[in-house]
């Protein structure tokens, strides 16, 4: 006999019992999903700002480097002699005929060069493949030396101008190759070439025209027959760096080094998504009662060797949109001293014949002024000078009767004959002796 089925023993869950669980899970779920897309979304905003931070931090550090070093080396020198198409292809946007006006075919260059707000359409010249500066932006120019590359003395005889050949110590003639660019100054003027071929067995480089950058000029009227006049200067031979700073369209900050080992020059990624890049720069004032003018975003080129302080800014923009579906942006400014500059208005020690390669006379004498200006001595000064005025103590002859030699009665006793002339000579204590 079958039994009946009981129903009041069943064990496990009901379906509403189910879909009140599921419910709940799903709540918890999505508040810890949420929660959790919250955190990835704010490390990835964190993640993206700091990263354009630090572009910005690593350009101004690139930037400050640089601008403090301006001008290394170049301390006396008047004139840096550099072709007018050269620096209107590379340097700056101006015209020739505003650098050039007597069109020389030469520009005297600053060492600094400042380029404000380039037009679009400005080429990147030598890049591969064709890339043009960012619209709007700054460019600038820095000149300073190459450490790595110690000078080379030249004398008069070891650079021919009508052949374009340079002399070099047997044991340099390593260090040059073909495109490199250097620069031979004779201590008042200085000019750039580039190495066109280098004869080791003869250890002479060459200068000739047609080189890859439009530096070379040969024969009298070029630049090896300036910086020599015409071969009875002795000259010195450097490595001097023209550093420019730029944005590309692609709005990548690069440092452009003319001058380097091994080319004529090299580019260098510094900062990527730079947005804007601008320059101001502070000038000594022509006023003797200002301290300093009021910053300017171009000077000209006759006028570097006054600027006192380069102000960079630049903005950097994150690579990807934030939370909020847009591309912030980071912006930086700094100042920097020109130190190199002012240093070159300090006044250079000469002899009495106008010469300045003086022997090191160890520390700076220091000249203590003679008080001219001295307390005036009062008429009753001369008196303690004489010092046979203990010798009257013993005389009796003063009535008073404190023993105590009285100056008013000195001059009365015989024995004291030496001090009546005193009163005449009354300057002498005290003057002509610090």
């Amino acid at each position: 006999m079958d039994r009946p089925m009981q129903k009041n023993n069943q064990k496990g869950f009901s379906m509403m019992e189910l879909m009140i669980v599921m419910v709940i899970t799903l709540v918890i779920l999505a508040a810890v999903f949420s929660l959790m897309r919250g955190a990835i979304t704010t490390a990835n905003a964190n993640y993206e700002l700091t990263a354009a931070t630090q572009e910005m931090r690593n350009a101004q550090e690139y930037l400050t480097r640089d601008i403090l070093v301006a001008g290394d080396g170049l301390k006396g020198l008047a004139n840096i002699w550099l072709p007018t198409s050269f620096i209107t292809q590379n340097l700056t946007t101006r015209s020739a005929a505003t650098l050039d006006p007597s069109a020389t075919g030469f520009v005297n260059l600053g060492m600094v060069v400042s380029d404000d707000n380039v037009p679009a359409g400005t080429p990147v010249r030598y890049a591969a493949p064709a890339i043009n500066v960012l619209p709007v932006s700054d460019r600038l120019g820095i000149l300073s030396r190459d450490p790595s590359f110690d000078a080379i003395n030249l004398s008069a005889t070891d650079v021919d101008y009508n052949t374009n050949r340079i002399i070099v110590p047997g044991a340099r003639i390593g260090d040059f190759s073909n495109g490199e660019i250097y620069f031979i100054s004779n201590g008042v003027a200085g000019v750039f070439g580039t190495v066109t071929n280098v004869n080791g067995g003869a250890n002479t480089i060459t200068w000739d025209a047609g080189d890859a950058y439009g530096l070379n000029r040969t024969g009298a009227t070029g630049q090896l027959a300036s910086v020599t006049n015409y071969g009875s200067y002795p000259t010195v031979m450097q490595r001097i760096r023209i550093i420019q700073y730029f944005v590309d369209t692609d709005n990548h900050l690069i440092r452009r080094v003319f001058g380097v080992k091994g080319s004529g020059y090299v580019d260098s990624l510094i900062a990527e998504h730079v947005k804007t890049l601008q320059f101001r720069y502070v000038l000594k004032p022509s006023d003797a009662t200002k301290i300093l003018d009021q910053p300017q975003g171009q000077f000209d080129l006759n006028e570097a060797p006054i600027v006192r302080t380069i102000e960079p800014s630049l903005s950097v923009e994150t690579a990807y949109p934030l939370q909020d579906g847009l591309i912030h942006e980071v912006e930086g400014t700094t100042q920097i001293g020109v130190r190199n500059i002012q240093f070159g208005e300090a006044i250079v020690p000469r002899d009495s014949a106008g010469n300045t390669d003086l022997p090191d006379p160890g520390p700076t004498p220091v000249i203590t002024p003679t008080p001219t200006p001295t307390p005036t001595p009062t008429p009753a000064t001369p008196t303690p000078t004489p010092t046979a005025t203990p010798t009257a103590t013993p005389t009796a002859t003063p009535t008073p009767p404190p023993p105590t030699p009285t100056p008013t009665s000195t001059p009365t006793p015989p024995p004291t004959p030496t001090p009546t002339p005193t009163p005449v000579p009354t300057p002498t204590p005290g003057n002509g002796e610090g």
